[in-house]
């Protein structure tokens, strides 16, 4: 429930839920099944009244891992993503759809030093045209485990 100190946003009630499902398939292959429901906030849309004070996103999201037998030093990940944003204060009825795609490589130095590449691609496809958008994210990581 939630109440605000505003007068331009209604309140809200409603229940939200996330849940996740995992299964470790062998020692070097994981998989993991994510569904969510939930209220978000969004500095964006709390300077505005337009889009209110909160949206409401609901989504899943897989993920699957396999470190190499023959390379245990080595592995390679991939994730598949779907979220739905509604925006219930919007004026204009706001719904975004959200999609995303990434594959990644880690590597092990040391057992105490990883370094990894990812890609993931995104994209939002709204009912309002000027939020639609597509989005290419490379990023290069050194870990340190302690």
């Amino acid at each position: 429930n939630k109440n605000f100190d505003a007068e331009g946003f209604d309140d809200t009630t409603d229940v939200f839920v996330s849940g996740e499902l995992a299964a470790q398939f062998s020692e070097d292959t994981k998989v993991s099944l994510l569904a969510q429901r939930d209220i978000e906030e969004t500095s964006v849309s709390n300077e505005s009244a337009d889009s209110g004070a909160y949206y409401v996103s609901t989504g899943l999201w897989a993920t699957l891992s396999h470190t190499f037998a023959a390379l245990p030093n080595f592995s390679l990940s991939g994730s598949l993503s779907y979220q739905q944003e509604s925006y219930p204060e919007d004026v204009d009825d706001r719904s975004d759809n959200n999609f995303e795609v990434g594959v990644g490589a880690e590597y092990k130095f040391l057992k105490y030093v990883g370094v990894g590449l990812d890609y993931q691609y995104s994209q939002t496809d709204s009912n309002i045209d000027a939020n639609d958008y597509s989005d290419n994210i490379v990023t290069l990581s050194i870990k340190g485990i302690l």
